[in-house]
Protein backbone atom coordinates (compact mmCIF):
# COMPACT_ATOMS: atom_id res chain seq x y z
CA UNK A 1 0.00 0.00 0.00
CA UNK A 2 1.28 3.43 -0.94
CA UNK A 3 1.14 6.05 1.83
CA UNK A 4 1.62 9.76 1.24
CA UNK A 5 3.99 10.57 4.11
CA UNK A 6 3.67 14.33 3.59
CA UNK A 7 -0.11 14.18 3.69
CA UNK A 8 -0.04 12.12 6.89
CA UNK A 9 2.52 14.51 8.39
CA UNK A 10 0.26 17.45 7.57
CA UNK A 11 -2.68 15.73 9.28
CA UNK A 12 -0.56 14.96 12.35
CA UNK A 13 0.49 18.59 12.55
CA UNK A 14 -2.98 20.11 12.02
CA UNK A 15 -4.51 21.16 15.34
CA UNK A 16 -7.34 23.18 13.82
CA UNK A 17 -10.84 22.72 15.18
CA UNK A 18 -12.44 22.73 11.74
CA UNK A 19 -10.98 19.51 10.34
CA UNK A 20 -10.30 16.06 11.69
CA UNK A 21 -8.44 13.34 9.81
CA UNK A 22 -8.73 9.58 9.54
CA UNK A 23 -6.35 7.06 8.01
CA UNK A 24 -7.77 4.32 5.79
CA UNK A 25 -6.01 1.05 6.65
CA UNK A 26 -7.00 -0.49 3.30
CA UNK A 27 -5.93 2.27 0.90
CA UNK A 28 -3.39 4.31 2.91
CA UNK A 29 -5.45 7.42 2.20
CA UNK A 30 -5.74 10.31 4.66
CA UNK A 31 -9.36 11.46 4.79
CA UNK A 32 -10.17 14.97 6.01
CA UNK A 33 -13.55 15.47 7.66
CA UNK A 34 -14.86 19.00 8.02
CA UNK A 35 -16.33 19.47 11.46
CA UNK A 36 -19.91 20.63 11.04
CA UNK A 37 -20.66 21.29 14.72
CA UNK A 38 -23.98 19.44 14.37
CA UNK A 39 -25.46 21.88 11.88
CA UNK A 40 -25.67 19.55 8.87
CA UNK A 41 -26.07 15.88 8.18
CA UNK A 42 -22.77 14.00 8.41
CA UNK A 43 -20.79 13.81 5.20
CA UNK A 44 -20.68 10.57 3.26
CA UNK A 45 -17.05 9.97 4.30
CA UNK A 46 -17.93 10.50 7.95
CA UNK A 47 -20.76 7.96 7.75
CA UNK A 48 -18.41 5.44 6.07
CA UNK A 49 -15.83 5.97 8.84
CA UNK A 50 -18.43 5.56 11.58
CA UNK A 51 -19.75 2.37 9.97
CA UNK A 52 -16.25 0.80 9.68
CA UNK A 53 -14.28 1.60 12.84
CA UNK A 54 -11.75 -1.21 12.25
CA UNK A 55 -10.82 0.17 8.84
CA UNK A 56 -10.28 3.82 9.79
CA UNK A 57 -7.92 5.27 12.40
CA UNK A 58 -8.52 8.70 13.86
CA UNK A 59 -5.37 10.78 13.42
CA UNK A 60 -4.77 12.48 16.73
CA UNK A 61 -2.55 15.49 16.03
CA UNK A 62 0.77 15.89 17.76
CA UNK A 63 0.70 18.29 20.67
CA UNK A 64 2.19 21.76 20.54
CA UNK A 65 5.04 20.72 22.86
CA UNK A 66 6.32 18.37 20.17
CA UNK A 67 6.16 21.12 17.55
CA UNK A 68 7.93 23.47 19.94
CA UNK A 69 10.68 20.90 20.57
CA UNK A 70 11.28 20.58 16.83
CA UNK A 71 11.93 24.32 16.63
CA UNK A 72 13.97 24.29 19.84
CA UNK A 73 16.21 21.44 18.62
CA UNK A 74 16.83 23.31 15.36
CA UNK A 75 17.90 26.43 17.26
CA UNK A 76 20.13 24.45 19.63
CA UNK A 77 22.02 22.99 16.64
CA UNK A 78 22.77 26.41 15.13
CA UNK A 79 26.20 27.94 15.63
CA UNK A 80 26.38 30.84 18.08
CA UNK A 81 25.51 34.14 16.46
CA UNK A 82 22.69 36.55 15.64
CA UNK A 83 20.42 33.94 14.02
CA UNK A 84 20.60 31.61 16.99
CA UNK A 85 20.03 34.48 19.43
CA UNK A 86 16.98 35.85 17.60
CA UNK A 87 15.36 32.46 17.01
CA UNK A 88 15.99 31.47 20.62
CA UNK A 89 14.38 34.69 21.86
CA UNK A 90 11.43 34.19 19.49
CA UNK A 91 10.73 30.86 21.18
CA UNK A 92 10.49 32.57 24.58
CA UNK A 93 7.97 35.20 23.47
CA UNK A 94 4.19 34.81 23.43
CA UNK A 95 3.08 32.98 20.28
CA UNK A 96 6.43 31.20 19.73
CA UNK A 97 5.30 29.48 16.51
CA UNK A 98 4.43 32.65 14.63
CA UNK A 99 7.39 34.52 16.16
CA UNK A 100 9.76 31.74 15.10
CA UNK A 101 8.47 31.97 11.50
CA UNK A 102 8.82 35.77 11.54
CA UNK A 103 12.34 35.58 12.96
CA UNK A 104 13.29 32.99 10.36
CA UNK A 105 12.45 35.53 7.62
CA UNK A 106 15.37 37.61 8.89
CA UNK A 107 17.74 34.78 7.93
CA UNK A 108 16.68 33.43 4.51
CA UNK A 109 19.75 31.21 4.35
CA UNK A 110 18.23 29.17 7.22
CA UNK A 111 14.90 28.46 5.54
CA UNK A 112 16.12 25.41 3.62
CA UNK A 113 17.95 23.90 6.63
CA UNK A 114 14.88 24.57 8.79
CA UNK A 115 12.53 22.83 6.36
CA UNK A 116 14.90 19.86 6.05
CA UNK A 117 15.07 19.58 9.86
CA UNK A 118 11.29 19.98 10.21
CA UNK A 119 10.51 17.45 7.46
CA UNK A 120 12.97 14.91 8.84
CA UNK A 121 11.45 15.15 12.31
CA UNK A 122 7.90 14.87 10.99
CA UNK A 123 8.84 11.90 8.82
CA UNK A 124 10.17 10.21 11.96
CA UNK A 125 6.91 10.99 13.78
CA UNK A 126 4.92 9.57 10.83
CA UNK A 127 6.98 6.37 10.86
CA UNK A 128 6.46 6.01 14.62
CA UNK A 129 2.71 6.60 14.21
CA UNK A 130 2.48 3.97 11.49
CA UNK A 131 4.51 1.51 13.55
CA UNK A 132 2.30 2.10 16.60
CA UNK A 133 -0.70 1.19 14.42
CA UNK A 134 1.12 -1.81 12.89
CA UNK A 135 1.09 -0.35 9.39
CA UNK A 136 4.03 -1.02 7.07
CA UNK A 137 5.41 1.85 5.02
CA UNK A 138 6.61 0.99 1.51
CA UNK A 139 9.96 2.69 0.96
Amino acid sequence: MKIDVQELAMALEDNSAEVSYHFDRETGEVIPIMVNFGMDDPEEDEAEINDNPDRYIFIDPIDSRTGYRIMEDFVMDLPDGPAKELLDRALSWKKPFSNFKSALHEFPELKEPWFKHHDARLTKIVREWLEAHEIALDD
